[in-house]
């Protein structure tokens, strides 16, 4: 039998034997062959990214390394577009400059220089409403602390602070439960403010930044709804209301995405020097990396949803107040997640789901 099978690896031409390999079995090898390739790239694909997502975590490390010496400086968090002379300002006044909670950290993370030259005399109220003021500040701005390497987009800045559960800003400020109140003239958060427990609320996460400009990206981009400006019947009931007496209006909007919105913000992320929603904030209304999209359902910019999200898989990574970074996963209870995201709530939300 063997002497059989023998024969049959080898082919007879000009009348001698010579070695040769059937089709099938030469199919099985190279199967065999791309099997195993495709569990080398897998693996290697997997280390990079654990690489990329540790590499994230240390930036938010740094930060909060930061935040615990700005606390230590000036007896209160970083604001979040807001400082000190803005708010002995008019509240409507002229100085609008809204420097963010990460500007006010670029001196602890060793950049004085570059704060020096944005604070002072006073740093200048940054909106991007055009592609070539985009690329300037791109351009100009790009900070690798700033950045998640796992992000292929084109933003300055994944990490955002987080506002809490509310969805008003502005002038309902006083609504806002996040420990990073956004543009909040009255609001001072302080380490004793923060009655969950460090270890119980988060600062910051992170947040996909924008790829495409002018184009509509329903992963990254924050579409705004088409109802009149000022439809009080439908914006007052949701501002003054509790926030779970209103939150399935705001889910069902939000839902409602249409294919092509026509008004959305275009590039989160592509600033991280003037604070507006979209740029340096998020809020704990749906749960990371939420398949509902980010919105303003009611056309005033008061009223956002606009979750944390992040290219890694299954999860962000967010910096809870005491220091501590974790892997959150994609599946946290929504309780949680929005326990979580407030700094005096009296949620019991102490042990990771």
């Amino acid at each position: 039998m063997w002497y059989r099978l023998l024969r049959r690896r080898f082919s007879s031409i000009d009348g001698r034997y010579r070695p040769a390999f059937s089709l099938l079995e030469l199919t099985v090898a190279v199967a065999i062959l791309a099997l195993l390739a495709s569990l080398i790239l897998m693996g290697v694909q997997w280390s990079r990214e654990v690489a990329r997502r540790l590499e994230c975590q240390n930036h938010l490390a740094q930060q909060a390394q930061a935040i615990h010496a700005h606390v230590d400086a000036f007896k209160k968090l970083p604001d979040n577009g807001m400082d000190d002379r803005e708010r002995k300002q008019p509240k409507f006044g002229r100085y609008l400059a809204h420097p963010t909670y990460f500007l006010h950290l670029i001196p602890f993370l060793g950049k004085e220089a570059l704060y020096q030259r944005e604070m002072y005399p006073g740093p200048p109220g940054v909106y991007i409403i055009s592609y070539e003021q985009l690329q300037r500040e791109l351009k100009k701005y790009r900070l690798s602390e700033a950045r998640c390497p796992s992000d292929p987009g084109e933003g300055l800045i994944n990490y955002r602070a987080c506002a809490g559960t509310t969805y008003v800003i502005f002038s309902y400020e006083h609504l806002q439960n996040g420990a990073f109140p956004v543009y909040s003239y009255s609001i001072i958060v302080r380490p004793e403010d923060i009655r969950d427990g460090l270890s119980n609320t988060i600062g910051l996460s992170e947040k996909k930044v924008g790829r495409h400009f002018g184009v509509y990206n329903p992963d990254t981009d924050a579409w705004i709804g088409g109802i009149k400006l000022f439809d009080w019947d439908l914006w007052l009931p949701v501002t003054y209301a509790p926030i779970d007496d209103r939150m399935e209006e705001l889910v069902k909007r939000c839902s409602a995405a249409p294919p092509r919105p026509p008004f959305f913000y275009d590039f989160p992320g592509g600033t991280w020097r003037s604070a507006y929603m979209n740029a340096t904030a998020y809020n704990h209304i749906f749960p990371p990396n939420s398949r509902i999209p980010d919105c303003l359902p009611f056309s005033v910019v008061n009223i956002q949803a606009l979750s944390a999200s992040s290219y890694h898989p299954r999860g962000v990574n967010g910096l809870f107040l005491d220091g501590a970074v974790r892997f959150v996963s994609s599946d946290i209870s929504l309780e949680v997640w929005r326990a979580w995201g407030t700094r005096s709530g009296s949620e019991m939300a102490g042990v990771l789901p």
